[in-house]
């Protein structure tokens, strides 16, 4: 007789899978399991963790308890445009944890050479998002540009708790270039 298999391993679930157990009293706000037809969106999805957190049905405790139990946290990643605009992208669509909403400028934490920099936060998506540095002349080039995001500030829809990380970037010279003596 030859041997059983191994046993499946047990399915990966994301947060907002795992909600419904987590949720006091058993009442999920709702699910996204696709028994309806466009549950299973990730549009779905963020609503119900926003509801979530925005009636309090779940907290940091029970976020970062989710965020140890799920396979993957969310990435986040910097780039900049040739205008030096920063471009914050997620590999999920993320709320901000405090607000329960999109993220804004107090989401983040941005340093231009170690300085702290009053910036604007744009949503273009649910996991991309522009900074405006505010810079009233152009960048002469070599600025170090760092957005910090903190341990529990950021939530993914799937993977939990954006963990606290540092992305830098150094900006391009935008300064036109002057004469300095005509011959």
């Amino acid at each position: 007789v030859p041997p059983s298999p191994p046993p499946s391993p047990a399915p990966i679930l994301t947060l907002v899978e795992m909600l419904p157990s987590l949720v006091s009293g058993g009442g999920a706000p709702g699910k996204c399991d696709g028994t309806d037809p466009g549950e299973r969106s990730e549009a779905c999805e963020l609503a119900l963790l926003q509801q979530a957190l925005k009636a309090d049905d779940v907290g940091l405790e029970e976020l970062e308890e989710l965020s140890a139990a799920v396979a993957d946290p969310p990435t986040a990643s910097l780039s900049l445009t040739d205008g030096n605009t920063a471009v914050l992208a997620f590999s999920e669509a993320v709320l901000d944890v405090a607000t329960a909403e999109p993220l804004t400028a107090d989401s983040i934490s941005v340093f231009l050479d170690g300085v702290a920099v009053a910036n604007a936060v744009t949503r273009r998506n649910d996991t991309v998002y522009e900074i405006d540095l505010g810079l009233d002349a152009p960048a002469i080039g070599g600025e170090k540009l760092d957005v910090i995001i903190g341990a529990t500030s950021i939530v993914g829809i799937r993977g939990g708790l954006v963990p606290r990380q540092r992305l830098a970037a150094t900006l391009v010279d935008r300064t036109p270039p002057t004469l300095a003596s005509a011959t």
